[in-house]
C-alpha cells in the first residue's frame, strides 16, 4: 500500500508594500502571520483603504483597515502622521511612536487626537513584539520631537525602516546593518536643490545634519548596507521638486559598481513611488 505523501508547511513569510511614498505622504504595510502593521500614516483614510484593497487583490488573505494589528509613527511630521489619529479612533488601533512625538500629534490634532487608549510609547534601542513580529526602534537625527526608524525581524527576515534621516551615522546605521529589505530614504539631488526655487531657509534645514538625506549619502549608505548583508534596498521618500527616480537609481547603482558591487545580483535595488503602491517584497521567515 502506498501511503500519502503529507503536504509541505506552508512557508512564513514577512512581506512589505509601500503604499506611498514621498514628499507629498507616507504609509508602508507589513504583515507576517497575522500581524498586519502600517508604518506611518501620511496619506488618507480613504487613500490607505483603496492600497490595501489593490494589494489584496492578489492575496489569498485579503486585508482591510479593520484588520489592521497597530501603526508605528516614526515622527509628527505631517506627511507621515495625515491619518494617523483617525485610523486610531475609527479602528481602535494602538500607535506606538516616542512619548514626544505622540505629544506632538495630539498638539498638532487638538481634540481629533489619538485616544489615551491608544497611545503607545516607546523607546530607542528597546525592543517589543506586535504578534509574530519583534520591533527594535532606533533614533534618528531628523528635526522633529522624537525620531525613530524601526527593525522588524520574525526569524530569518529583517526590514528596517530608515527615511527622514540627515545624515549617515554609526548609530543608526548599526541598527540597521545586515536587514535583508532596508528602505532607505533618497530625499533629493543636492544639485537640483540648491539651484531650485526653495527659500534659503528650507535649503539649509534640508541640507543640514537633522533633514534628509540625499542621493550620495544615500550612495554611500547603500554600500556599507550591501556589505553587510543587505539583498534588497528601496529607495524612499523621493522629493517631487529635488530629484528624479533617474537621478536616484543611478546615482547608488554607481557607487554600487564603483565599490564592486552588482546591482540586480549582488544586491536588488528599488524605487518607491508617491502615487501607486509599489510591488509586494516577501521574505522568507524560516
Amino acid at each position: 500500500m502506498t501511503l500519502p505523501i503529507p503536504a509541505p508547511e506552508p512557508v512564513r513569510l514577512m512581506r512589505l508594500c509601500a503604499l506611498a511614498s514621498g514628499s507629498k505622504g507616507n504609509c508602508i504595510y507589513v504583515d507576517c502571520g497575522g500581524t498586519r502593521l502600517l508604518i506611518d500614516c501620511g496619506i488618507t483614510m480613504s487613500g490607505i483603504a483603496a492600497a490595501l484593497r489593490q494589494l489584496s487583490a492578489h492575496s489569498d488573505a485579503p486585508v482591510t483597515p479593520c484588520d489592521l494589528s497597530a501603526i508605528l509613527v516614526t515622527h509628527e511630521h505631517s506627511d507621515h502622521i495625515k491619518s494617523c489619529a483617525g485610523m486610531a479612533r475609527r479602528h481602535g488601533l494602538p500607535v506606538y511612536a516616542s512619548a514626544p512625538t505622540l505629544s506632538a500629534i495630539n498638539m498638532k490634532c487638538g481634540e481629533r487626537g489619538i485616544p489615551a487608549g491608544c497611545m503607545r510609547a516607546i523607546r530607542g534601542g528597546e525592543d517589543f513584539y506586535i504578534g509574530d513580529i519583534d520591533i527594535t526602534p532606533f533614533d534618528t537625527p531628523h528635526d522633529a520631537a522624537g525620531p525613530l526608524g524601526y527593525r522588524l525581524d520574525a526569524g530569518a527576515a529583517s526590514i528596517a525602516i530608515a527615511t527622514d534621516i540627515g545624515v549617515v551615522s554609526d548609530r543608526w546605521m548599526h541598527a540597521v546593518e545586515g536587514a535583508q529589505l532596508v528602505l532607505l530614504e533618497a530625499n533629493h539631488d543636492e544639485a537640483m536643490l540648491r539651484s531650485g526655487p526653495y527659500p534659503a531657509a528650507l535649503k539649509r534645514r534640508i541640507l543640514s545634519n537633522r533633514g534628509h538625506l540625499s542621493n550620495m549619502a544615500c550612495a554611500r549608505a547603500a554600500v556599507q548596507l550591501a556589505r553587510s548583508g543587505t539583498r534588497m534596498i528601496l529607495l524612499s521618500h523621493l522629493s517631487e521638486n529635488n530629484n528624479t527616480p533617474q537621478l536616484a537609481y543611478h546615482a547608488v547603482c554607481e557607487e554600487l559598481r564603483g565599490e564592486g558591487i552588482r546591482p540586480g545580483e549582488d544586491v536588488y535595488v528599488g524605487l518607491l513611488r508617491q502615487d501607486q503602491p509599489s510591488s509586494v517584497f516577501e521574505l522568507e521567515c524560516e
